[in-house]
C-alpha cells in the first residue's frame, strides 16, 4: 500500500518533545482522517538499530522488507503515518551536532539511509529550525544530562559559531536525498502559531483544529548560578539538576545563562534572520510562516 510518511527530524530543542507528546496524546483524534502516529521510542529502538546493524552489507530488499514490517506494526492500516524522532539526522554529542562548523554532518548520510527503508512510499521532511544564539546553549545543557560536568566552550571548542548555517544544513540534506522531496520548515520562535499549520501537512484542516494541545512544560534553561553549583558537583544528573534550579532558579535577578555578549546575539540573530530569508526562497523548500 502507498502511504505518505512524514519524517519529523527536529532538530534537537525546537519543541520537539511537546508536539511529540501532543501527537500522541491526540491520536484518537487523527485516527478517524487515517492518520497514524509512530514516537520515537519504537524508531529508536526497532527501527535504528536495524538500520545501524544493518547498514549497506545486507541486501535492500530485506531492509525494505523491514522497514514494510515496521509500517504494518506501527502504522496499522493508515493511509498517512507521521514518525517523529529528533535523532535521525544525529544526536547532541558536539562531535554529531557541531562537527566540522557543520550542523549535524552525518544528518544527510542518516536520512539517506532511513529512506531507503521506505521505497514507493511519499516522503515529507518536517524540520525546526533555531537562532543559535540560544540553540547551541540549550543543546549543552541538555547534553549535559547524565554526564560529567563540561564547559560550554568545551562543547564548542574549534567550532566557529558564526559559520553554522541551517541554509548549508538543509541544502545538503537535500543534496542527499531526491530532489524533488518536498521539506518543510519552520522556526523555533514561531512554533506556537504554526503548529496547526504543521498538522495540516498530513490531516485534513479540520483536524487540526480538533488537537488539543498539551500545556507547554518549558524545559528551562539553567541560570548562571545553578551552572556554577553543577560544575563544583561535577555529575549532571537528574537529582543534582533538580537541585541546582530549586536552589539557584532562574529570575528577573537571575537570567539563563548565557556565553554570549549583546553584540555577539545580535550578530547571529542578524545571521539567523537572514538564513530565513533564503531558506523561504529555497526551491522545495515549504516555509511555513506566521
Amino acid at each position: 500500500m502507498l502511504r505518505n510518511l512524514f519524517f519529523m527530524i527536529g532538530a534537537h530543542k525546537t519543541a520537539s518533545t511537546h508536539f511529540q507528546r501532543s501527537m500522541v496524546a491526540n491520536a484518537d483524534v487523527l485516527a478517524p482522517y487515517d492518520v497514524s502516529i509512530v514516537p520515537p521510542v519504537p524508531i529508536g529502538t526497532n527501527l535504528f538499530p536495524i538500520k545501524n546493524l544493518l547498514r549497506d552489507k545486507v541486501d535492500a530488499k530485506l531492509l525494505q522488507a523491514a522497514g514494510e514490517r515496521f509500517l504494518e506494526t506501527h502504522g496499522k492500516d493508515a493511509k498517512s503515518i507521521m514518525l517523529m524522532n529528533e535523532n535521525i539526522p544525529g544526536t547532541l554529542g558536539a562531535n554529531m551536532l557541531l562537527a566540522g562548523d557543520q550542523l549535524y554532518k552525518f544528518g544527510p548520510k542518516r536520512l539517506k539511509r532511513l529512506l531507503t527503508l521506505f521505497p514507493g512510499h511519499h516522503h515529507v521532511i518536517g524540520l525546526a529550525i533555531r537562532n543559535p544564539a540560544t540553540f547551541v546553549v540549550s543543546a549543552w545543557q541538555e547534553h549535559l544530562k547524565g554526564q560529567q560536568f563540561h564547559s560550554f566552550d568545551d562543547y564548542v571548542k574549534g567550532i566557529n559559531l558564526n559559520a553554522l548555517s541551517w541554509v548549508n544544513y538543509i541544502e545538503r540534506m537535500r543534496d542527499a536525498v531526491e530532489t524533488d522531496l518536498p521539506f518543510v520548515v519552520w522556526r523555533y520562535e514561531d512554533y506556537a502559531e504554526v503548529r496547526n499549520q504543521i498538522v495540516e501537512l498530513f490531516a485534513a484542516p479540520e483536524a487540526a483544529e480538533k488537537i488539543t494541545w498539551l500545556e507547554e512544560t518549558s524545559n528551562q534553561g539553567l541560570s548562571a548560578n545553578a551552572l556554577d553549583f553543577l560544575k563544583a558537583v561535577g555529575l549532571v544528573n537528574k537529582k543534582n539538576r533538580a537541585d541546582a534550579m530549586e536552589m539557584f532558579p532562574r529570575g528577573p535577578d537571575a537570567p539563563p545563562y548565557s556565553p554570549f555578549t549583546v553584540n555577539q546575539t545580535a550578530e547571529l540573530t542578524a545571521l539567523y534572520n537572514e538564513q530565513w530569508s533564503i531558506i523561504q526562497r529555497m526551491p522545495g523548500v515549504h516555509a511555513l510562516t506566521v
